[in-house]
């Protein structure tokens, strides 16, 4: 079998691309100096695991590397072992794709 074949099939409707950003998360008063990992127009994964339950509501600062900081707020979606995935609560598919 090839190792395509291995993989489950993209679901995704907006593709994920590889970044390496810094990212301030914002829960509250409460904040954590991130790596973005990859992001999409509809969420993004960051890294480390900062201590953050799933459906928490977060401000997110990542700053691009040539351009002004990108500001949107998100829910924790998802809490990995090595990070959380947030939703966004806008799709930004203009914002992203023109800087990633």
């Amino acid at each position: 079998m090839s190792e395509s074949r291995d993989r489950p099939p993209e679901r995704r409707q907006h593709p994920r691309t590889r970044i390496a950003w810094p990212v301030l998360v914002e829960a509250g008063a409460r904040r954590y100096a991130c790596q973005a990992v990859d992001i999409s127009a509809q969420g993004a994964k960051v890294s480390p695991q900062v201590p953050l339950r799933s459906g928490t509501a977060v401000r997110l600062q990542f700053v691009q590397p040539d351009g002004p900081l990108l500001r949107v707020g998100a829910v924790v979606w998802r809490v990995d072992g090595d990070g959380l995935a947030f939703l966004f609560a806008h799709n930004l598919e203009h914002e992203v794709m023109r800087k990633a």
